[in-house]
């Protein structure tokens, strides 16, 4: 278990026995904790963590909203290459080809036309 020794010298942070410890004297664990308290006093440092997931978990989300994309179009791309729908698609097709020739006529309202017109 983690546990803290304080001396009249120094303070010993013991840690778990695969860990090891620290050894600090009292000047440089006033230090070290007035520098921390500083930092943390930093909005920088203070929301850093969970600035950090947030971000993680922000292109986590584009990442999958893509891949789920990427799929779907793959999904498209496969249905164009079945037989059944390619008759489909070349009738459609012949039909607007049909219409792309046809000619429109403009009328305007309120006059009256021939047929020489």
């Amino acid at each position: 278990p983690e546990h803290l020794l304080v001396t009249p010298t120094c303070l010993l942070h013991v840690m778990s026995p695969t860990e090891g410890s620290e050894h600090y004297t009292h000047d440089r664990f006033i230090t070290e904790s007035y520098q921390f308290r500083i930092l943390t006093s930093k909005r920088v440092f203070r929301h850093y963590l969970v600035r950090k997931a947030l971000c993680a978990w922000k292109m986590e989300t584009r990442r999958t909203a893509y891949c789920r994309a990427t799929k779907a179009l793959e999904q498209r791309a496969m249905m164009l290459h079945c037989p059944a729908s390619y008759v489909t698609l070349r009738t459609v097709q012949r039909e607007l080809v049909e219409l792309d020739s046809m000619h429109v006529v403009e009328f305007e309202n309120n006059c009256r036309y021939t047929q020489e017109d």
